[in-house]
């Protein structure tokens, strides 16, 4: 089963390149369409976190909206998960997003409102294709476009619609791309 092999595994070479940047203050916010919850598991705290699709960690409260992180996976058919919110005692749903469901306003507002204070966007193995997450990185390159240093990164085996706007394309594997990340300081 795919959420089960996503509950137990861990936080890869990029992941933990990524924790060690935002830890390092170089890097602010990251916006994820993944679910397998490897982001938090590396150490980037949720408030650093715009995960557009859920995480397979996280149950939201269907009344007041607090997020309750788990050491379990909370996909479950239908949704509901049968516990109830600590505060407000309403019934708890999982944070996966389905294929036709609506992504969270609240996650999609918390994304756009850091791309519009970025500097730069390191897309990292995405083709850039799913919206709305597609939409953000071309945005930034798009105003970014006459500054010097600020805009769009890629990193991706396959060509992706916004390759033409982005200062660096890098064709290749994101963990090969990102190895010696790790070691800059803010």
């Amino acid at each position: 089963n795919l959420l089960e092999q996503c509950a137990q595994a861990e936080p890869g070479p990029t992941h933990r390149v990524l924790q060690r940047l935002w830890k390092g203050g170089l890097l602010k916010h990251i916006i994820s369409q993944n679910v397998d919850g490897l982001h938090r598991k590396s150490g980037v705290p949720a408030s650093a976190l715009s995960e557009l699709h859920g995480n397979i960690f996280v149950e939201r409260c269907a009344k007041c909206g607090h997020d309750f992180e788990r050491t379990f996976n909370t996909i479950c058919p239908g949704g509901y998960t049968g516990r109830s919110c600590e505060f407000c005692g309403g019934p708890l749903r999982h944070s996966g997003v389905g294929f036709g469901d609506d992504l969270p306003q609240q996650v999609i507002k918390e994304a756009w409102a850091q791309t519009e204070a970025a500097d730069l966007c390191v897309a990292l193995g995405s083709s850039i294709t799913v919206t709305p997450a597609s939409e953000m990185p071309s945005w930034l390159a798009r105003k970014h476009r006459k500054s010097s240093g600020k805009g769009l990164v890629i990193v991706n085996l396959q060509a992706t619609p916004c390759d033409s706007l982005a200062l660096l394309r890098i064709n290749g594997m994101v963990d090969e791309a990102v190895d010696g990340m790790g070691t800059w300081h803010a």
